[in-house]
C-alpha cells in the first residue's frame, strides 16, 4: 500500500469551514434548532447506561456539519470522540464501492447489465444448488449474473453468516467464511486468502444458492465488485477508490488499513454479554493495523466521521462537493434509486423497513423514509442521505450488532428528526 493509500491527518482544515460544504447545505425552513437537545440526550443516555464508552452523531443540515458526542474512545483511554476519530465501518464500505462502480458506468466502462462472466470468465457459467439445505448438487444457472446484482445482493451468491448446511461447510473449506479477521483474538485463518484475485477465484468455485436476479440474499457481491473494478481499470482496487473518490473528496482518513501512528485514535470495539460490554479489539492492538488478507469491498474500510460525511455530502448534492464534480447528477440519482430486479420484493431484505436497494445501500431501514439512501456496519456505525431534504446523517459507535442487546440506531434517528422538526 502506498503512502497516499494509508490514513493521515493532512488537509483536515480543507472542507471544514463555511466554504467546505457550501455546495450542499443551506439550512432549510424545517430545521427548527441547531442545539439538538433530544439527540444529545439520547447519546448521553446511551453512554451513561454503561453499555458503550462513547457515541457520536454527525448531521449535515447547515454549511458546517454538526458533531454531537458523548463519552470517549473506550473505557480506559480517555480520548474524546471527534470528527477525526477512526472507526471500523465494515459494511458502510459497500456504498463507497457501489458509487465507484457507478462512476465507471457513467464513464462507459461498465453497464449495470454487464455480465460478471464477461469480466471474470470463471463466473460465466455458474451452477445453482438444487436443494441448498441438504446437498451441494447443482444445475447450470438459467439467468446471467450482472454488475447490478452484485450491488444489490441479488446475484444468487452465498453469504458469509446467514448460510447453513452443506454450502456453509463448503465456504469454510475454501476459506471464505473466516477469510478476514475482525479482531485480534480470532484465530488466524487456516487457509488464508492471498489477495483479491485469489478471493475471486475461491468464490467462483462455489455454486450459487439461487438463480441470479431471483431473490435478495446478503452476499459477497460487493467484495467481488472490487475485483471487477481493478480489472476494468487495470489498477489495484485501492488505487481505483483513491482516484475516483478519496482524492476528489479529500477523504484522507479512509483506507483498508490504519497507520500505526494513529492507533490511539482508533476506537475500541465491543460485544455485549448480559448487557455489559466486553472488549473485542482495541485501537493500539487492533487487527486493522495489519495488512488485510485482501481489500474487502464489502467490509474492509477504516474511516472517520469527517471523511464519511464528505462522501454523504457529495451524494446529497447529487455528485458535487466544494466545486468538484465526482459524478453527474443523473448518476447519483440512479445510484441512490431502487435497482432491485422487479421480481424481488424489498420486504425480503433482512433489515426491516427497506423500500428497495441501490448501489450498495438500501432505501429506508431503521425507521428512515423511502427518500433516504442508507447502510450501516456490523460494528454499529450508520450513514444516510435524506434525498428529499438534501441532508445527511451519521451515527458512530463500536459494538458488534450481532449481539442484538441494544439497538440505538433507530433511537438516534427518531431523536434527530424530532430536533429538526421533520417527520
Amino acid at each position: 500500500m502506498t503512502k497516499s493509500e494509508t490514513l493521515h491527518r493532512r488537509g483536515f482544515v480543507q472542507g471544514m469551514g463555511c466554504g467546505g460544504l457550501a455546495a450542499a447545505l443551506a439550512a432549510p425552513a424545517w430545521a427548527k434548532t441547531a442545539s439538538y437537545p433530544a439527540t444529545r440526550a439520547m447519546l448521553s443516555k446511551l453512554v451513561e447506561s454503561g453499555a458503550l464508552p462513547g457515541a457520536m452523531g454527525r448531521i449535515g443540515v447547515k454549511k458546517t456539519p454538526a458533531i454531537l458526542s458523548a463519552g470517549s474512545i473506550d473505557f480506559v483511554r480517555k480520548v474524546a470522540l471527534d470528527a477525526h476519530t477512526l472507526w471500523r465501518i465494515y459494511s458502510m464500505t459497500k456504498p463507497i464501492v457501489g458509487m465507484a462502480a457507478m462512476i465507471l458506468v457513467e464513464e462507459g466502462k461498465l453497464r449495470l447489465d454487464t455480465p460478471v462472466g464477461d469480466i471474470i470468465p470463471a463466473f460465466a457459467k455458474p451452477m445453482v444448488l438444487v436443494d441448498p439445505k441438504n446437498s451441494l448438487d447443482a444445475a447450470p444457472a438459467k439467468n446471467v449474473m450482472t454488475i447490478s446484482q452484485l450491488m444489490t445482493h441479488t446475484s444468487g451468491m452465498a453469504g458469509t453468516f446467514q448460510e447453513s448446511g452443506p454450502i456453509a461447510a463448503e465456504m469454510d473449506r475454501v476459506g471464505l467464511r473466516n477469510g478476514i479477521r475482525t479482531w485480534r483474538s480470532q484465530p488466524a485463518p487456516t487457509n488464508p486468502i492471498q489477495g483479491l484475485a485469489d478471493f475471486a477465484n475461491r468464490l467462483a468455485s462455489l455454486p450459487l444458492t439461487s438463480e441470479p436476479g431471483a431473490r435478495w440474499a446478503y452476499s459477497l457481491g460487493l467484495d467481488l465488485l472490487g475485483r471487477i473494478l481493478e480489472i476494468v481499470e487495470g489498477k489495484p482496487f485501492e488505487t481505483v477508490l483513491r482516484e475516483k473518490l478519496f482524492e476528489p473528496l479529500r477523504m484522507n482518513e479512509t483506507a483498508f488499513r490504519a497507520p500505526a501512528e494513529r492507533a490511539n485514535e482508533l476506537a475500541t470495539i465491543f460485544t455485549l454479554k448480559d448487557g455489559k460490554p466486553v472488549q473485542l479489539d482495541s485501537g493500539p492492538q487492533s487487527v486493522f493495523l495489519d495488512p488485510p488478507a485482501y481489500p474487502a469491498g464489502g467490509s474492509g474500510l477504516i474511516s472517520s466521521a469527517h471523511d464519511y460525511d464528505r462522501f454523504l455530502a457529495m451524494l446529497a448534492n447529487e455528485g458535487i462537493l466544494d466545486g468538484q464534480r465526482v459524478m453527474e447528477p443523473a448518476t447519483a440519482r440512479l445510484a441512490m434509486s431502487d435497482l432491485l430486479p422487479p421480481q424481488v420484493d424489498p420486504k425480503t431484505i433482512i433489515i426491516p423497513g427497506c423500500y428497495g436497494f441501490g448501489a450498495g445501500g438500501a432505501l429506508g431501514a431503521m425507521g428512515l423514509s423511502k427518500d433516504c439512501f442508507t447502510w450501516f456496519g456490523v460494528g454499529g456505525t450508520m450513514g444516510w442521505v435524506d434525498k428529499a431534504r438534501k441532508m445527511r446523517g451519521g451515527f458512530w459507535v463500536q459494538y458488534m450488532m450481532t449481539s442484538a442487546q441494544i439497538s440505538p440506531q433507530p433511537d438516534f434517528i427518531r431523536a434527530l428528526y424530532t430536533d429538526l422538526g421533520a417527520p
